[in-house]
Parts: C-alpha cells; structure tokens; sequence
C-alpha cells in the first residue's frame, strides 16, 4: 500500500507537492500548538496561580507551532530554508486566526498582531535551522 501511495505522490506536478508539503506543515504547527495549549490548560487547572502565566503559555504554544511548521516545511519541501519557513507560516497563522476569530468573537488586538509577527520570525528560523541540519545517511 506505501508503494501505491509513492507511487501516486510521485506522479503529482511540483506545485501540488508543494501545496501538500505547506498544507502538511502547517497543520502539523497547528497540531503542536492545540497539544501544548491542552497541556498547559492541564497545568494551570491543578494550580492556584491560573491568571499570571495564561498569556505566557499561549505565547508558548503558539511559537513552539510555528518553529514545528517551519522546520517540517522545509523538511518536506527541501528548498530554501527561508522561504518554506515563511510560506509554512503564512498558512499556520491563517489556520490560527479563523480558530481566534472563531472563538474570540473576533477580537484581534495589537498585541495578536505583534504575536503573528513574531511568529512568523520563529517559523522562518525553524526553517533555516532544518535546511542547515546535517542529513542523515
């Protein structure tokens, strides 16, 4: 069956295989993030102290998913490091508006702003750290 499925990916044009590289990534960044979001959510209900470290783990878990997109993108994508961080990133931070906007009643404030900014940043870095990581033979 994973020959079937070689087989298929292979036949596909270069920019479906990038879209699916990006769409990968992506979610995976977004994946990451909902995980450590539920682990900290975890944390903070065993712990007295639950207002003074939310805006700290939000930061946390979002940055930790978009280092994960931009290292898995470039992974997949197997060009620039710099430009597969930041097209990963750019469909990462989609995905992570709608679930704000969704759920925030559609507050998006300056500091969200500066937050995507800044993700953007750590994406770009995770995939400059992937394309500068020594392959394995």
């Amino acid at each position: 069956m994973l020959k079937k499925i070689n087989k298929k990916y292979s036949e596909l044009s270069i920019s479906t295989k990038t879209f699916i590289g990006i769409l990968i990534s992506a979610l995976l960044g977004f994946t990451v993030s909902v995980l450590l979001s539920l682990l900290f959510s975890y944390i903070l209900s065993n712990s007295p102290e639950v207002s003074s470290f939310i805006n700290i783990y939000f930061i946390i878990s979002i940055l930790f998913g978009s280092f994960t997109c931009g290292f898995t993108g470039n992974k997949l994508l197997s060009f620039n490091g710099l430009l597969s961080g930041l097209t990963c990133s750019i469909l990462y931070l989609v995905i992570i508006i709608s679930f704000m906007l969704i759920f925030s009643d559609g507050n998006i404030t300056l500091y969200s702003l500066v937050l995507f900014i800044f993700s953007i940043f750590v994406s770009v870095i995770g995939g400059i750290v992937s394309a500068n990581m020594k392959r394995r033979k």
